[in-house]
């Protein structure tokens, strides 16, 4: 009889929650039996290991970047574009020549020219006579016509002519200095222009830029401090008996869930934290980027400030220099010019004077010689005139020839006197000419000379510029080139600092990592230590049990049905085994305490042996009274009593074991022999266990009867009050009929036992009644 056993159920696997988030995978754990806990919880630690591990992986696939800053507001890539150099000017000064070789009044002194002055002179006519001699009219004649030969020539009223002056033109005029000079400013004014234009000119000193190449700095990220895909399991934890797993269960299951639910909050707290560290780490990062950004730019700007103060004050040097060289030409240009336009009017004054002079000197000779041969003249007409008053008596010829002699003669002097003239004149004019050309000759070397100088104070511009330009763009290049590494320099600090800043970041996120896996573990070990706490709680507790922590296994799978198997295998027992196996020791029981049993004291008793009647007639009269209901009384009283003490209520399996022992402690008194209590414990579970707790119970029947008497005692005295009071009535008419003797006793004893028995027999019919109603 009892509850029939139930095949045990396989206990399904426990979850895979490593695939799960870390929370879930935790509150897993809290939702299966604690014996499987442990698995769940290895799970748990696993989801923590691949949800922080997928983190990781995204920071590894993901690392923190940023976009390479340059620290200046563009880059530079190459060299910077500088202006080319204007075009030099490579032309020379031009020379200027003349207009041609000018012109130059000449001396124009008229030479003594023309008809002599005796051309005109007519003979004398003399009359033909044939003495051939002359008369005193012919050598009046005669005379006359010498008073007739001039005595002046007007050839000779003459001069040199006027002294012309030196004209500078064509090739001599040094107006051709002044243009040379013109064309030496022309052509410096050009080497200045392009001089200034040089100097102006961007020698990419605006462009001092760093060469920064677009480029994504990465940070390096270290290698997590994994704790692994476990937690560390607590010695004994791996194997847990599903008994001392659900006595934890109930006895710290609360505990438990408490431990997955702070677990949970604390799994919400780091991942919280986690993400405002990350948030904050980030941000201080992309603040102290901004800062060595701003740092690095202020640098990089006073590199440039620097740079465009030092190539400022070059190209006002270089301009400065430019009008060094300008003045120094133009100071060399002007002096040589003055000097030698100097020189040449010097030239052309001395030599206008030196003509002058020579004018009025030869003029004074021309006259001279004119008025020697006019005195010369006059001299052989007086002369002729002297000797023409001897000529009465000459022959015609020799007159003829006398007059023609004095012709001769003064023809004579005046062809030397223009002769001399003449000679003067030329050489005059010989003179005007050479020292005029002289001059001129002067003139034009001066000219040449000032062009050769001038040109060659040009050459020197031309050369002198491009100098200077070489040498200041080559002072700002190198400047400019070194302010450009310089900007390089601090363009790869900043890179260097940006790069060494995410590669902290990048250890921080992952040190941040790290504690949230610490974090993480440090959840699930909560929730590990409470579940291994309760199983060691459990183990401790059972280990107390002794030999009652056998039936923990069979309790634990179901508490509520093996108390039913237990109340129902002990009434079965009870009810169905137990008088068959305890009749003969009740019988016994029931004679030891007849007399408690009918309620007559020693007095009756006495009465009622004096009367006929034996102990043992007394004894078959109540048992023959209450065998019937006997058992009906003795089963309800054991269930009643013993059982009800053996049944602990419904409970966890660590308060059904409790009250077993408790149960034990009480009932050892009444089943002796534990070993048949516990064999009855351990087949409660089957359901077949009623014949066993008879057995036990039987096993200790005196002690049973002991401990049920009062109860017992209580129960048939009710049921054999009848018989009680009969023999009561029947020993006082004992005693009465003793005492008359008039009567006889043993007649009206029987009457009075009968009665008794039958008063017995009702009440344990309904005794019976009332026993079958409560079974039922």
């Amino acid at each position: 009889g009892g509850r029939g056993g139930e095949q045990e159920e396989k206990q399904p696997e426990p979850p895979d929650v490593s695939g799960q988030d870390p929370q879930s995978a935790v509150a897993a754990a809290g939702s299966v039996p604690l014996d499987r806990a442990q698995t769940v919880l290895d799970g748990a630690d696993g989801a923590v290991a691949r949800s922080v591990g997928e983190d990781r992986a995204e920071l590894e696939a993901a690392p923190p970047t940023e976009e390479r800053p340059s620290g200046a507001p563009r880059t530079l890539s190459g060299p910077p574009e500088a202006e080319a150099p204007a075009e030099a000017v490579s032309e020379r000064v031009d020379r200027i020549g003349p207009d041609g070789k000018g012109e130059q009044e000449r001396a124009k002194g008229k030479k003594a020219e023309g008809r002599r002055p005796t051309e005109q002179v007519g003979r004398p006519v003399v009359a033909q006579r044939a003495d051939n001699g002359v008369s005193a009219r012919d050598v009046e004649n005669m005379q006359a016509a010498v008073d007739g030969i001039p005595d002046t020539d007007p050839a000779l009223n003459t001069t040199v002519g006027a002294a012309p002056k030196v004209e500078l033109t064509g090739e001599s005029d040094p107006e051709r200095t002044d243009k040379q000079l013109g064309k030496l400013e022309e052509t410096s004014g050009r080497i200045l222009e392009v001089g200034r234009e040089d100097a102006a000119k961007g020698m990419g000193e605006d462009q001092v830029y760093p060469d920064v190449p677009p480029e994504t700095l990465t940070a390096e990220v270290p290698a997590g401090d994994s704790g692994g895909g476990r937690g560390q399991r607590a010695t004994g934890a791996d194997r847990v008996e599903r008994g001392v797993a659900i006595v934890a269960e109930q006895e710290r299951g609360d505990r438990v869930k408490a431990s997955v639910g702070r677990a949970q909050g604390d799994m919400s707290t780091a991942r919280s934290e986690h993400e405002r560290g990350e948030a904050g780490a980030r941000l201080r990062t992309e603040g102290e980027i901004d800062r060595a950004e701003a740092e690095n730019a202020e640098a990089q700007a006073g590199e440039r400030e620097g740079l465009a103060e030092r190539v400022g004050q070059a190209r006002e040097d270089w301009r400065a220099e430019q009008d060094e060289e300008l003045s120094r030409a133009e100071e060399d240009a002007g002096k040589e010019h003055g000097e030698k336009n100097k020189e040449i009017r010097k030239k052309r004054t001395d030599t206008d004077t030196e003509v002058e002079e020579r004018k009025d000197e030869d003029n004074r000779k021309i006259q001279e010689e004119r008025e020697k041969a006019e005195e010369e003249a006059r001299k052989k007409k007086e002369e002729k005139k002297d000797e023409s008053s001897g000529w009465l008596g000459w022959i015609a010829d020799k007159v003829k020839a006398a007059f023609d002699a004095l012709l001769d003669a003064v023809t004579a002097v005046f062809d030397a006197a223009r002769r001399a003239v003449n000679s003067l004149i030329e050489g005059f004019r010989t003179f005007v000419d050479k020292a005029i050309e002289a001059a001129r000759k002067f003139a034009v070397d001066l000219i040449n000379k000032v062009a050769d100088a001038l040109v060659a104070i040009g050459d020197v511009l031309l050369a002198a510029f491009p100098e200077l330009r070489e040498k200041f763009r080559n002072r700002i290049e190198e400047w400019r080139d070194a302010a450009i590494d310089k900007v390089n320099e601090w363009a790869d600090r900043l890179k260097e600092a940006v790069n060494k800043l995410l590669d902290l970041l990048a250890a921080g996120l992952s040190a941040l990592l790290d504690a949230l896996e610490a974090g993480l573990r440090a959840a699930v070990a909560v929730v590990r230590d409470a579940v291994v706490g309760a199983i060691e709680f459990a183990r401790q507790a059972v280990a107390a049990f002794g030999q009652f922590a056998a039936l923990v296994a069979d309790i634990a799978p179901d508490p509520g049905g093996w108390l039913a198997n237990l109340g129902g295998s002990a009434r079965e027992g009870v009810q169905n085994h137990l008088w068959g196996a305890v009749r003969s020791a009740v019988r016994q029981w029931f004679d030891e305490k007849l007399q408690a049993v009918v309620g007559i004291g020693p007095a009756v008793v006495n009465a009622l042996v004096k009367g006929c009647m034996s102990m043992a007639q007394i004894g078959r009269m109540a048992w023959e009274a209450v065998v019937a209901s006997l058992p009906g009384i003795i089963v309800s009283i054991v269930v009643e009593k013993v059982v009800s003490m053996i049944v602990p209520a419904a409970g966890a399996v660590l308060t059904i074991i409790q009250g077993l022992m408790a149960a034990w402690d009480t009932v050892s008194r009444i089943v002796a022999a534990f070993g048949k209590f516990f064999e009855f414990l351990k087949a409660v579970k089957g359901g077949n266990a009623a014949c066993l707790f008879a057995e036990a119970v039987a096993a200790g029947v005196v002690a049973l009867l002991d401990f049920i008497t009062n109860f017992l005692l209580a129960k048939l005295q009710t049921a054999a009050k009848g018989v009680g009071t009969r023999l009561k009535a029947m020993a006082r008419r004992i005693t009465k009929a003793l005492e008359k003797t008039a009567r006889g006793p043993r007649k009206a004893l029987g009457g009075d036992i009968n009665r008794a028995r039958q008063g017995l027999r009702a009440a344990n019919r309904a005794m019976a009644a009332s026993a079958a109603a409560r079974g039922r």
